[in-house]
């Protein structure tokens, strides 16, 4: 689900810049790293309300401009919740030794998904 947050990083970067910071600055007063910074700048990174509060503080953009990219990350947590209830659910409905196989197989399959 890979989603656009590049308005979001459009804003940081401006503000970031409007007040002669460098991404590395920035990164320290908001308690995370420059290469985080570069990701939300350019739109590759989600971010969550903690972080965007803390940017918001920052960079002291109004808490009124961030609503709705608040609203974009629960939305966000949300699908990922309703696709795992789903999962879940067919997940139970599979015959015992299918159920217990992939279990088995759970460990092999997340070493190659990360």
């Amino acid at each position: 689900m890979e989603k656009d947050y590049g308005d979001l990083g459009e804003l940081i970067r401006k503000r970031r810049r409007h007040y002669g910071l460098t991404q590395e600055q920035l990164a320290e007063r908001v308690g995370v790293s420059q290469n985080y910074i570069a990701k939300i700048e350019t739109g590759l990174a989600n971010v969550g309300p903690k972080t965007l509060t803390k940017l918001a503080i920052a960079l002291d953009i109004p808490s009124g401009d961030l609503i709705e990219y608040n609203l974009g990350f629960y939305e966000d947590v949300a699908i990922l919740i309703d696709k795992r209830m789903d999962l879940n659910n067919d997940f139970e409905l599979l015959p015992t030794k299918v159920k217990e196989l992939l279990l088995k197989l759970a460990p092999v399959i997340e070493k190659y998904v990360r």
